[in-house]
């Protein structure tokens, strides 16, 4: 089977298999993604501040189920929750008009194009009077669709490294988050058509890309730049393109363009951040101002920091790229994860074509692009989520480097030992879903006990 088309048939099924798996609010943050996403719904584009928090009034059957079933199960694997539980939590009618604040300030922080499919979801179910639950269904099947969609497209864009996209997206962490009502799913899966929109153009067999191209890549760009500004570097893709490949055969309309809007989103998600005036951390004596200041005067130090992190800490990223589900209290079998990575790095050399040519001057704007995305991930933790005056960066997660992998897979693209494609196409499918049958046996195991 293509890969295009497997990934979507399993991206589907087993994703549907995730969202009603999955306990609900069990993923990282969802409390906070979902009642952004309710508000959006409403047509509350921007939170606010008040007495208990940063976000807005919705109906309170929303937060009394989040810290209902939330509970006390993140953190805490020895503890399960019951099936009945949660049949009993869809009995529990929306009651719209009994509102209260609610605090939703880790989400209030990005841009609400992240939560439009969470949105769409809700809308439908509230049209059709399902209970308060039953919206966190919705929105969570909006967001698998609207993903695994986008990410199909992506993969049938692609010259080269079919699979290793596939296996990458089907990734047990990918598919948990596209599974859940977490904006990672979004940004995701348009780092995935970013990427592949590029790599069409780059070194794809077409001669010139159409306008529409650069219609698809420049919205990519703006929704990773409003989803996450971290992911700004990531529009710089497009200077991969030959001028000859652009539409007319003329770059300066096309980076004009592309630049102005970009640059509008990353402003746009800039302010919408900076307007969030609490602290997203109330737990620890955090100071984002002071910290960026006092980076700034000594960024040798801090630089230092960051790069002592990826050090220390590489593997456990790497690994969490590939799965480290719930709030990061599920974890699966090592064999596993150093599998699966050990089957991502053969399909960066197998998985590929010779007609592909990825020149030496593109390899060297790709690795900028990946240490600049990098070092800005970095630098946000440290910043937003790291005790003021620390020496160690807290609150980096393997999640957040999904979305530069779809780039930074090309650095390492080589025409010199590509394997036969029918032989792909008959073993990946069933690693993939063996991968993907021990982590939702791992997820229930965790929760319910099984």
């Amino acid at each position: 089977m293509r890969p295009d088309r497997f990934f979507l048939v399993a991206g589907l099924a087993c994703g549907l298999a995730f969202v009603f798996g999955t306990p609900p609010f069990q993923a990282p943050d969802e409390t906070s993604h979902f009642y952004r996403a309710y508000a959006v719904s409403e047509g509350n584009l921007s939170a606010r501040r008040g007495e208990e928090g940063f976000g807005a009034v919705l109906p309170a059957s929303l937060q009394e189920l989040g810290s209902d079933l939330k509970g006390d199960l993140p953190f805490h694997p020895e503890r399960k929750i019951r099936t009945e539980k949660i049949f009993q939590a869809l009995q529990v009618p929306l009651e719209p008009e009994r509102r209260r604040f609610t605090d939703y300030r880790t989400s209030a922080l990005f841009a609400p194009v992240s939560y439009v499919p969470q949105a769409a979801g809700i809308l439908v179910a509230r049209w059709l009077g399902a209970p308060a639950l039953g919206l966190l269904y919705a929105a969570r099947l909006a967001n698998l669709l609207a993903a695994t969609v986008l990410i199909a497209i992506a993969l049938r864009r692609l010259p080269s490294y079919s699979w290793l996209f596939t296996m990458v997206a089907l990734t047990p962490m990918a598919l948990f988050l596209r599974a859940s009502a977490s904006a990672d799913g979004l940004s995701t899966a348009a780092a995935f058509l970013a990427a592949g929109t590029v790599a069409r153009l780059a070194w794809g067999e077409e001669e010139q890309g159409g306008w529409q191209d650069v219609a698809v890549l420049t919205a990519c760009s703006a929704a990773l730049c409003l989803s996450k500004p971290v992911y700004l570097p990531l529009a710089a893709l497009v200077l991969l393109i030959p001028a000859a490949r652009l539409p007319g055969g003329r770059r300066g309309m096309v980076l004009l363009l592309h630049g102005a809007i970009t640059a509008a989103a990353f402003t746009l998600a800039m302010a919408t951040a900076a307007a969030v005036d609490v602290s997203i951390r109330p737990d620890a004596p955090t100071d984002p101002e002071r910290q960026i200041s006092d980076a700034l005067a000594d960024p040798l130090r801090v630089a230092g920091i960051l790069a002592e992190d990826y050090l220390r800490q590489g593997s456990r990223y790497v690994a969490q790229i590939v799965g480290q589900l719930g709030w990061l209290d599920v974890n699966l079998p090592k064999p596993l994860l150093w599998g699966y990575v050990f089957v991502l790095g053969l399909l960066t050399v197998l998985d590929a074509r010779r007609e592909v040519a990825v020149r030496p001057w593109q390899r060297a704007l790709l690795v900028l692009i990946a240490l600049s995305t990098m070092a800005l991930i970095s630098a946000s933790q440290y910043a937003s989520w790291t005790p003021y005056g620390a020496d160690h960066v807290e609150g980096i997660q393997g999640r957040y480097f999904l979305s530069l992998v779809p780039a930074a897979a090309w650095i390492f693209h080589t025409r010199r030992f590509p394997a036969e494609p029918a032989l792909l196409n008959r073993v990946l499918p069933w690693l993939s879903l063996a991968a993907l049958g021990v982590a939702f046996w791992t997820l229930l195991h965790r929760y319910y006990g099984i």
